[in-house]
């Protein structure tokens, strides 16, 4: 079988799965930032407007993904109206063709380099669930695609075989990798670089060359975003920093704090050993070669993240350092008997993984069950206010439900936050409700006592008991990590918040 008709069969089988599955088992599959992505793009398609709460303008995203969504959900409108139930499952449907053009054009990559066909089948399946199937929502897999496409084109520069229209398309993808991750892309353009620098010098003005394109995207970037956002970068980059380095290093994962992010981790150590024992035959191999560049770029963007990230080092980007992760190992594992125990244990994950982990995943039912009972109690004009856990209430209420992180708001609101000027903010947009969760039984209380930091910054928030609008139970975790609190959906009448 061609390997184009058997990927068109696998994405076809997992179109089929999305359809049919129940929305509470493709929601395991996001992340709660995946819905600050969707919730933007159904608001640029309904209403030409960058907002997540149809309040505030933002640009806290990458823009490749955000556009693709956008188009996809401003056809789809063409044909229904269609609830944001079914708007996911058509993100799901989006990413899974985007894997699909990936599978091929790794195929074609393993073709160019000369690996074997069953070395290619392994490596699948182990990028489908930690890369191809992680996180749907968010920017992981149009990244991982543009990345491909780099690769495919940047082999054909380091083999002397790259002609105009290969230039071009070279020039052009890596165009589409600075939108697909904008601060990333530049550590493996970086990567890339030095890897001509040391290995390659006489393709250094060629390689310079097809920089010429991304150079004047990146550009224009920035000029519209200091045009319609006053700023040249993300919202998002400017509240992650941080030069906090002792508090960033508190999200460090442990296999007790955070199990799944020490084991992606500990996948990318042993990815490094392996890097290290086998580097000999890796420098003499140009695609190993190149690879490895791009391992350490991703280690470095790791490491930065560790040390000035305000929220640490995010879940999904240990993704960035394990697609090259996985490709290195795979190529090492030559022995006939660590192949076949290689092949057994990531067919025994990837059960795991879309089954069990993904069965007991619990957040995401909890906060799609209380979005549902706020659409039902709230009206379309009213104002909600949430800092934590925002991305997937606001999605599936279709509410205009206010980011309070800042993470998907404005630069207006990250200024007020950033002085400690909350309560202004507040009440120029008077919000008439507040979200938010709690692990602690505040019914004991004569009133509720809601307490959160934004940027260093202590607030609390005092309401009457009788404020409250919802009471819905919240079970946080899955497989590890278990706890039991709830969300609370209050009518607020006057916003008296203080520090302390």
């Amino acid at each position: 079988m061609k390997p184009r008709i058997f990927f068109l069969i696998i994405t076809s089988l997992f179109t089929i799965l999305w359809l049919i599955a129940p929305i509470n088992y493709l929601i395991k599959f996001t992340s709660d930032d995946s819905y600050f992505y969707l919730k933007v793009a159904l608001n640029f398609a309904k209403n030409n407007l960058s907002s997540f709460d149809n309040i505030n303008l933002t640009n806290g995203y990458h823009p490749l993904w955000m556009l693709i969504l956008s188009v996809v959900f401003k056809i789809a409108f063409i044909f229904y109206e269609f609830n944001e139930d079914f708007l996911l499952r058509i993100v799901f449907i989006t990413t899974t063709f985007i894997n699909y053009l990936s599978f091929y054009l790794l195929w074609k990559v393993f073709e160019k380099i000369g690996e074997t066909k069953l070395k290619y089948i392994k490596v699948i399946l182990l990028l489908i669930p930690l890369c191809f199937f992680y996180l749907i929502g968010l920017e992981l897999q149009i990244f991982i695609f543009s990345l491909i496409v780099v690769l495919y084109f940047f082999f054909d520069l380091i083999e002397e075989n790259l002609n105009t229209k290969k230039f071009f398309l070279l020039s052009t993808t890596l165009s589409l990798l600075i939108l697909s991750r904008i601060e990333f892309s530049f550590y493996i353009i970086t990567s890339f670089l030095i890897y001509v620098i040391i290995n390659n010098y006489k393709l250094l003005k060629k390689f310079l060359l097809t920089l010429i394109i991304p150079s004047i995207t990146f550009f224009i970037y920035l000029i519209i975003n200091k045009f319609f956002f006053g700023e040249y970068f993300l919202i998002s980059s400017k509240y992650k920093l941080s030069f906090d380095i002792v508090k960033n290093l508190s999200y460090f994962p442990t296999p007790i704090k955070n199990p799944i992010d020490f084991m992606i981790l500990s996948l990318i150590v042993l990815s490094g050993i392996v890097l290290f024992f086998n580097r000999k035959k890796i420098k003499e191999n140009f695609s190993l070669n190149i690879i490895k560049y791009i391992y350490i770029a991703s280690i470095v963007f790791l490491s930065v993240n560790y040390f000035l990230n305000y929220l640490g080092v995010r879940e999904w980007y240990y993704v960035y350092s394990l697609f090259p992760s996985i490709l290195l190992l795979g190529f090492s594992f030559n022995g006939r008997v660590i192949s076949s125990l290689f092949f057994i244990v990531i067919v025994i994950f990837n059960v795991i993984y879309f089954g069990l982990f993904r069965l007991y995943y619990y957040n995401h039912d909890s906060a799609y069950n209380f979005a549902k009972e706020v659409k039902r109690n709230t009206k379309n004009s009213e104002v909600i206010y949430q800092v934590d856990y925002s991305g997937i209430v606001s999605f599936f209420s279709s509410r205009k439900i206010v980011n309070g992180d800042g993470l998907i708001n404005s630069f207006d609101y990250y200024n007020h936050i950033k002085k400690g000027e909350l309560v202004k903010f507040i009440n120029q947009i008077k919000p008439e409700y507040l979200v938010f969760y709690s692990f602690e039984n505040i019914n004991k209380e004569r009133k509720i006592k809601y307490r959160f930091n934004l940027l260093n910054y202590n607030y609390q928030l005092e309401i009457p008991k009788e404020n409250i609008v919802i009471s819905y139970p919240f079970l946080y975790g899955g497989l590890f990590r278990k706890r039991i609190g709830n969300f609370y959906l209050i009518k607020v009448d006057e916003w008296n918040i203080r520090n302390y």
